[in-house]
């Protein structure tokens, strides 16, 4: 027995700290939170990359009714993505990416560009809810969720 509420109280432990790690809304209360960036000379795919997100963040903010506003009374920062390849990043394979979130924003860093749009993709669909059945308007859908936050971390 004593095992058992050791193991419930160094759970309670754990999910609290997990909880005060903290994460970032991307979108809040209607409108997006979340100013998307790429470098000037990015490749093609990147940009591609920044225009998508930013158009499926306005549509998560409004689930899919209306537009997203654009300034709030007491409008908080803007949540800072960047989106970037990293050829020398040796744990990533190809195509592959990685998404860290932390108190100076999210990084989506791709292996190379087509790793970083896949990034941006993984974004909407593991924090905000979406899913392509195939390519075009017709074939995504996206399940009502609230605001689309990305937890601290890897």
């Amino acid at each position: 027995m004593n095992k058992i509420a050791f193991s419930l109280v160094v759970l309670m432990v754990l999910c609290s700290v997990a909880a005060a790690a903290g994460s970032l809304s991307l979108t809040k209360g209607g409108r997006v939170t979340a100013e998307v960036t790429v470098a000037a000379d990015a490749p093609r795919p990147v940009a591609f990359a920044k225009r998508e997100l930013e158009k499926y963040l306005g549509i998560l903010a409004t689930n899919g009714v209306g537009k997203a506003k654009s300034k709030v009374e007491g409008e908080q920062r803007k949540v800072q993505v960047f989106i970037s390849v990293d050829e020398k990043k040796a744990e990533l394979k190809e195509d592959g990416f990685v998404i860290e979130a932390d108190e100076r924003g999210v990084r989506v860093v791709g292996r190379n560009p087509r790793g970083a749009l896949y990034g941006a993709y993984e974004i909407l669909k593991r924090y905000g809810g979406i899913r392509w059945i195939a390519p075009g308007d017709d074939c995504e859908y996206f399940t009502r969720k609230g605001d689309v936050v990305v937890p601290y971390g890897r």
